[in-house]
């Protein structure tokens, strides 16, 4: 059995709070961009997975990277990118 760092833990309540906006977002004009954000989302805790990080967000945020518009209108998502964050900060 694997085991999840806490980074990986806090980019997966990250997803989980994303899929909770897509799901919000459902049948609406921002349903499409939501969806986009969740796909991002993903493809972040995979790279966290593999320990590629780097090579799949560039020079970006984590905000940047999933579109920082569509973070600052999220603030519980916001507040898990700042839980990631913090993580990343203490495994440097």
């Amino acid at each position: 059995m694997r085991v999840r760092t806490e980074v990986e833990r806090a980019a997966g309540r990250l997803v989980s709070a994303i899929q909770r906006e897509w799901v919000a977002a459902l049948g609406t004009a921002e349903g499409s961009n939501a969806e986009r954000v969740l796909q991002q989302a993903h493809g972040l805790l995979l790279a966290i997975r593999r320990d590629a990080l780097e090579d799949e967000v560039g020079q970006k945020t984590v905000s940047q990277y999933l579109g920082a518009d569509w973070v600052e209108a999220h603030a519980v998502v916001k507040q898990k990118i700042e839980e990631l964050v913090a993580e990343l900060q203490r495994m440097n």
